[in-house]
Formats: structure tokens, sequence, C-alpha cells
């Protein structure tokens, strides 16, 4: 956060994320600030997605009408810098100009200097008063200099998009000196300006896309998705998490963070210049993010026959076997190597918050529970009643020692059965058809594994599965209520998930990743998640 007062809400935003949903379910940052800050902000001004920098929002409708009469008299200031691999030099413009050429028939004027350059890279600034859209894109497009990064109007490849905004001028009502609002200069820039690799400038990058309020939300979320930084050879198959230990007597403060690597496919041959490669990008991630230890899981393919994770390996200090990590207010226990799952899945961080917003007195199922994290956030919401469903005992032993942990157990909301899932449902289908609508639940969360096995109903694959759930699962919803539902299988078609969910329930829309799990050309959807609205 950069600032705030009863007007403005102003952030540095991170690359990778637009400032408002595209569709109904798309978390941009005016959504997630508003899901998890409980923000209801008026954007006034934008930045692309893969731009970085100084945004600001108004918090009243009376400050977003004086934003649009900012804008209007361009009355404002904006101080951008970027990178590219051309110089402008080159082609007879020197080190300063400023394009007026019209965008879209509307007007437009940018002001340019080179302000540096280290190799194959050159550092500019732009300075202009009210943006259009691509506006600094597009200019400096035609000015020869196209955006490192910016591969739709010419610039060469890269990771991010090397636009950021720096500062951003802006008046005050009633008069006075203007507000004066900088962001700093993103760890890309900084990677490039001192001559790295194209490692460790893919690794810096990765590190933008992170922001930093992210941590006022939680201490464990993903610094490196798969597909973000091409340090091995099979590009996409390396992921790593980061588990900040919580400190037990803060409630917001946690100690030095540990890294989870999840190497997929045991791609990487363990030995000679490979291992080598990997060794130094995670030694720097390590360094990057202060961690005091990092801890590699070998993920199997098989992972139904062999088990998740086959072997582990450790770099500088090992975690304890068990520790909590903090997430909007609650705490839950993880394990970086005891078990197969580590205990709490990141990538259903946003549904969690989804979750607490509705729950309160509403009757809740939460399907394939494991940990029973969406039931400690409906039972600390004061939910009616939740009830953990797993074929796993050992998981729902979990699942109530995260309700202990965080003073839940007196409410006596939580119900925890160990059983299959499709057993359940059928069962409670028969108590609907008995009890009528007063056994049905109001909110459902399914999130079942890709594979698995019982006793009592033996191999589950997801993919032969889904149809199976959505109709128990709607079988089971209150009228008006609401079923997240989510699967990570990667072979699976999203439209296939989609269409079967369309088909039992009244609305469904599908909701975005986490901000930490950003999709990549090869890895568009990590996860697939979606919200459906019962008849």
């Amino acid at each position: 956060m950069i600032y705030t007062d009863a007007d403005w809400y102003v952030v540095n935003k991170p690359t990778n994320i637009s400032t408002h949903g595209a569709w109904e379910g798309d978390l941009a940052l005016v959504e997630w600030l508003e899901l998890h800050f409980s923000e209801r902000l008026h954007v006034c001004s934008r930045l692309d997605k893969g731009t970085s920098g100084v945004l600001p929002f108004a918090r009243s409708s009376t400050a977003s009408g004086e934003a649009q009469r900012v804008h209007e008299e361009e009355s404002a200031e904006k101080r951008y810098l970027f990178v590219s691999t051309f110089d402008a030099r080159s082609s007879g413009r020197g080190g300063t100009w400023t394009d007026e050429s019209t965008i879209e028939e509307k007007t437009a004027r940018t002001r340019f200097e080179l302000i540096g350059s280290r190799g194959e890279f050159f550092f500019y600034e732009a300075r202009l008063a009210r943006g259009r859209t691509h506006q600094v894109r597009i200019h400096a497009a035609r000015g020869g200099v196209p955006l490192l990064g910016d591969e739709d109007y010419g610039g060469s490849p890269f990771p991010r998009l090397m636009l950021h905004c720096a500062e951003v001028r802006w008046p005050r009502r009633g008069g006075g000196e203007p507000h004066l609002w900088m962001a700093s200069k993103p760890e890309s820039f900084r990677a490039i300006e001192s001559g790295v690799s194209r490692t460790e400038a893919a690794l810096a990058c990765a590190r933008d896309r992170r922001p930093e309020f992210l941590k006022q939300v939680t201490s464990a979320f993903r610094i490196l998705h798969r597909g973000e930084a091409p340090f091995v050879r099979v590009e996409g198959e390396v992921a790593v998490d980061l588990f900040a230990p919580a400190r037990s007597s803060d409630p917001d403060g946690d100690e030095a963070p540990y890294l989870c690597v999840w190497w997929y496919g045991n791609a990487l041959a363990k030995s000679g210049a490979d291992e080598k490669v990997r060794n130094d990008a995670l030694e720097s991630l390590a360094h990057a993010w202060g961690a005091r230890g990092v801890i590699i899981r070998n993920v199997n393919k098989d992972a139904h026959r062999r088990g998740l994770v086959s072997d582990l390996e450790l770099i500088g200090d090992a975690p304890p076997a068990e520790f909590e990590v903090r997430e909007s207010g609650l705490r839950f226990v993880v394990t970086l190597s005891e078990r197969q799952h580590v205990g709490l899945f990141l990538d259903q961080r946003d549904n969690r918050a989804r979750l607490a917003k509705v729950a309160s007195g509403a009757r809740v199922a939460n399907l394939f529970s494991y940990s029973c994290s969406f039931s400690t956030v409906a039972a600390r919401a004061a939910c009616e009643v939740v009830f953990s469903v797993d074929a796993a005992e050992s998981a729902l032993t979990l699942g109530k020692r995260n309700f202990d942990l965080n003073g839940l157990t007196a409410s006596r909301r939580g119900k925890f059965i160990a059983e299959d899932v499709r057993v359940f449902l059928d069962r409670q289908a028969r108590k609907v058809a008995k009890d009528g609508p007063s056994a049905k639940f109001d909110i459902i969360v399914c999130d079942p594994p890709t594979f698995s096995s019982t006793r009592a109903k033996g191999v589950f694959h997801v993919a032969q599965e889904w149809s199976t759930l959505v109709d128990g699962c709607a079988r089971l919803l209150a009228s008006g209520g609401t079923a997240f539902f989510s699967t990570n299988h990667r072979a699976g078609e999203e439209e296939v998930y989609f269409d079967a969910l369309r088909a039992r329930f009244a609305a469904v829309s599908r909701l975005s990743a986490p901000l930490d799990f950003p999709g990549t050309k090869r890895d568009a959807t990590h996860v697939k998640l979606f919200q459906c609205r019962g008849t």
C-alpha cells in the first residue's frame, strides 16, 4: 500500500494482474482488495495487466467524480519507467523526444528520455498527463523503442512487460502542494540494471508478480509457479511455495520462511550441470525471500500407485516436522516433510475468503475436506454447522487440530465424518427425501482429488466421477445456495467440467486462480475453479 485517506486508496500494483475483472468471477485487483480487505473501491485510473506501479482508487463517488475532472483537465502528471532492447539514438531521435500522435483518434502526448543502458538493454522514462489505452507502449513503438516483453508492439520476448508507473503527482482538493505517490522500482528492473543472467531476471519477474500486500493476508503462498522460470531443461516442471512459521506471540508476525519445491515428474537428472543450475537458482530464490532452508519434494508422475512424493532433498536448515502458518486471522498446521500433502492448499485461498463472506448461519458441507481448512473458515464465520467429509480419518484428525488451534472446538459447529464422499452423498439424498428441504445444505464445497482409492468405493478418478459428484451436490444444495467446485486435473478439458455444472445449476461462474498462481502460455489453468448457485 502506498497511501490512503478518506478519498484515495493507492497501491503499488504488481505485474500480471488486471485493474478490474473482465468477467463475473474474475478476481482482478479491485475485486481482490474487496475480497480480502473489504475495500469497496471505485476505479478511477487503469494500468495494463502487465504494467506495475502506482495505481490510485477512489474511496467514494465524490472522489471518483474528482478523478474524472483531473483526467479531463490533465492536471496530474505520471512518470513511467520502461526497458527496451532498442537505442533511440540509432533512429536519429536523440536522447529526448515528444510524441503527440493521436491514439484511436484521441489526443495523446508523451515525453520520452533515455536515462541509461546496460549491455543490450536501454532504460527510458516517459511522462504524460492523461493516459490513453496503451499510450506509452504505442508511442514508444512509434519512436523505434518498443518495450521489452511487449510482443504485441514489436518488443523482444521477456517474462513480463517491462513498464512501471514510478510516480504520480495528483492535485489536492482545494489547491496546495499536490500528492506525490511513488512506487519503488521492481525487482526485474534492478536485476537487469545489475547485469544478471536471463535466469536471474526471470526469477526477479516472478517476484514482481507477488504483491507485498499478499503478506498481510497470509504467511504461505506460491513464489514460483510452473512455467514461470525456465531454468531447467523441461520448462514448467517446477513450482516453489513459501511457508513462514507464524509467531505465537504476534497474530500478524512471521519467522524466517522455508521454501517447499515441487519437482514434477522427476524431470531433472540429479547430477552434473543440470543439478548445479537447479541449486544455484534455488539458492538465489532463498536469498531473495530470506528463507532459512529449502526442501525439495520430487513428485511422481504416477502418484496414485507410487505416492505423491517419493523422496526429499534439503538445502540449508531443515524445517520443523510441523509448524503453524497464518491466513486471514486463522492458524493452520502444515508439514513440509512428514506427509504426502503439506496440509493447506494454497490455490484455494481466495475460495476460503469467499466462503467466509457467506457462511454465517449456513449449513455447510465440506466434501473431500482433507485438513478441514474450509470447515475452519466456516466455523469461525459462525455457520450453523459444517460437515467435514473425508475417507481418511488421519485427515479429519488434522482438521480437528485446526479447530482446536483456532479455539473453535467448543462451538460444536464442526461435524467430522470419515466416509467416502459418494457414500455420504447417497445417504444425505435419502435423508432429504425423508425429511425434506431442511436437510439440504446452504453451501457445499467440493474439491476432489484427481485420483484416490477407498475401501468402500474403490478407485476414484475425477474425470469419471465428476458428473456423479455434480448431480449429488445439486440434489443436496438448497434453493439459492452456493456451491464451490474445483479440480486440478491438468489433463481434463475445462469446458467439460463447466458444462456438467451448467446442466445442473441455475448459474455457474468461472473463478480466476489466485494472484500467486499466474497462468502461462503453457499452463493457462493450474486449477479449475467454479462457483454455482442452486436452482
